[in-house]
């Protein structure tokens, strides 16, 4: 029944991202590992989701790579939530000023609206 439901392991996926922030600053892993002051094997582990990463270490990763450690958790930068949430301001600010129109001017939006091309009809 649940079988195509595949469990997502959080510390793979901090591990790839860590990976790939390394990669992308081209940075060697024994290097890496140095400046984190850990093993080498340890920090393949991390890298391949094989070993959970702390905090403190975490936040090391963030500091050496210069990268915002909320991209390590969650897959994006706080400036990129930020961004996010100033969008929704924006469609908030427009429904407010729609949701002040007459019935007809709503109307008459609507069907300006649909006078639109959209993907279905094209």
């Amino acid at each position: 029944m649940y079988t195509d439901i595949k469990l997502v392991n959080p510390y793979e996926e901090i591990g790839k991202r860590i990976y790939k922030q390394r990669m992308l600053k081209k940075i060697s892993r024994k290097s890496f590992s140095k400046k984190l002051s850990i093993p080498l094997n340890l920090l393949e582990k991390i890298e391949e989701g094989q070993s959970k990463i702390g905090m403190d270490l975490l936040i090391k990763v963030s500091e050496i790579l210069k990268v915002d450690i909320t991209y390590f958790v969650i897959g994006i930068t706080n400036e990129r939530i930020q961004d996010a949430f100033n969008e929704l301001e924006k469609y908030i600010e427009a429904y407010k000023l729609l949701s002040n129109l007459s019935f007809q001017q709503k109307q008459c939006l609507k069907n300006i609206f649909d006078s639109f091309p959209t993907k279905k009809n094209q």
